[in-house]
């Protein structure tokens, strides 16, 4: 026999806001069994009622990316650590974290995954783990630096 489905629906607008506000599922699943006696109330419960039932009527977490040429052509300069004044390259690239970052504070709507679509589609590939600065310090090379011997 299934269990009895959770009637969520008279909490559906706290759980959204909440939901909408950065609240993680386990902490509204918690706050809606605490604050309103809504007994075994599973986070899974609750993220399946926002996927599938409530789908449409709030704002998912998932940053959507804008994409235009100016943001392919500053991503492309944040990756291989070019200089905006000059166009030479100053050093190792930033992390993905880090070019997203510059570019929010830009003003660019851009996230994480769209990122990397965008990297991909410009052919600017990560080689090995980490950003190129932790890469540089291992390695003890400095790029764009006159006189490299490669």
């Amino acid at each position: 026999m299934p269990r009895p489905a959770i009637d969520l629906e008279p909490y559906k607008e706290t759980i959204i806001g909440l939901y909408e506000g950065g609240v993680s599922l386990e902490q509204i699943s918690h706050y809606v069994a605490v604050e309103f006696d809504v007994p075994n109330i599973n986070p899974r419960t609750v993220r399946r009622r926002l996927q599938h039932e409530w789908a449409g009527e709030f704002t998912p977490h998932r940053a959507k990316t804008i994409d235009s040429p100016e943001l392919r052509a500053r991503i492309k300069q944040l990756f291989n650590g070019e200089d905006v004044t000059t166009g030479k390259r100053a050093g190792a690239g930033l992390s993905d974290e880090r070019i997203i970052e510059a570019l929010e504070a830009e003003g660019f709507e851009i996230g994480l995954c769209g990122l990397i679509k965008i990297r991909k589609d410009e052919g600017l590939i990560r080689r090995g783990k980490g950003d190129g600065e932790a890469w540089e310090k291992e390695k003890g090379v400095a790029f764009g630096q006159e006189g490299d011997s490669s």
